[in-house]
């Protein structure tokens, strides 16, 4: 949370009226031109941020947790396949054991 504070805190130091460069300038101009009856506050900010955020993590998260779990159940199969699309997408090492001097 203290980390979503600081940015809160420097986006109030630079907030411009008339432009949003995001989500937290657009969210802290509703806060200062509502009223106190609605539900726009800086704890309601701070949930959303962390939502937001959080959103990203857990599908992050799940995704390795899936392929954990099914390297586990089929490890060589698996690991076979993994192995070739890395040996794919590699991009040559520099020193490849030609020159172990390395350059």
């Amino acid at each position: 949370m203290k980390y979503f504070h600081q940015v809160i805190q420097e986006h109030k130091d630079t907030l411009d009226e008339n432009e949003d460069l995001d989500f937290i300038d657009g969210y802290l101009k509703k806060i200062s031109h509502s009223g106190s009856e609605e539900n726009y506050n800086m704890q309601y900010l701070v949930g959303n941020m962390t939502n937001l955020f959080g959103a990203g993590t857990n599908t992050v998260r799940t995704t390795v947790l899936w392929h954990l779990l099914n390297c586990a159940r089929c490890p060589q199969e698996i690991q076979e396949k993994i192995q070739k699309e890395i040996d794919v997408c590699q991009v040559p090492a520099r020193n490849s054991g030609k020159n172990p001097e390395g350059n």
